[in-house]
């Protein structure tokens, strides 16, 4: 499998680049890639700008698409990837379990995705894509329908209950992300206080 960490978003409503942020000693990026490198053969970095991201030690990918949102990304990590799956994490997600990717992996037999779906929605930045998915993507794109969700009527999609999920992550920590200041704020007060 391919894992695949989007780090080309705007970051609009935090203010800076999300990706760069620290929390503790580690970047969000780093907190993303970790648990890919645990179960990936390839880890690469979707980004807008590949200069920003050169010093992590991964490959840096830019979207085919000149169209802003992770469904460029998400097709473009599916282009680049070597393997068939592809895991995409969103570089906002620090606390993505192992088992909870070797969960959706697992999954993915016989299916184009495998996506979470918990209270809040499905967890398009959390799951499984294969090559099967790169036409109907681009075909999403090409008619102006930007919204993950868009395509999945096109591929065979898993969603994947909360309770499978709590099997892998019983919190659901892994779905925690960071997307305001105040945010951000709360999880590394949260984080260094742990570790103080």
């Amino acid at each position: 499998m391919t894992g695949v960490v989007l780090a080309g978003g705007g970051s609009r409503r935090m203010g800076r680049e999300k990706a760069l942020l620290r929390i503790g000693d580690r970047t969000l990026l780093e907190l993303a890639a970790e648990p890919l490198r645990a179960c990936c053969r390839e880890v690469l970095i979707s980004a807008r700008d590949a200069e920003k991201f050169r010093a992590f030690g991964h490959r840096v990918i830019l979207d085919l698409y000149d169209v802003p949102g992770p469904l460029t990304g998400i097709h473009s990590a599916v282009h680049h990837a070597a393997f068939e799956k592809v895991a995409v994490l969103g570089c906002d997600m620090p606390f993505v379990r192992v088992e909870l990717l070797r969960l959706l992996y697992d999954l993915s037999g016989e299916v184009d995705v495998v996506m979470p779906r918990t209270e809040s929605g499905p967890e398009p930045l959390c799951a499984i894509y294969s090559r099967a998915c790169l036409v109907p993507i681009a075909r999403s794109i090409e008619s102006g329908r930007f919204r993950v969700v868009d395509f999945l009527d096109d591929v065979r999609c898993r969603f994947v209950s909360e309770g499978e999920l709590r099997a892998a992550d019983a919190e659901l920590r892994s779905f925690v992300n960071v997307n305001t200041v105040e945010e951000y704020v709360r999880i590394s007060t949260r984080v260094e206080g742990r570790s103080g």
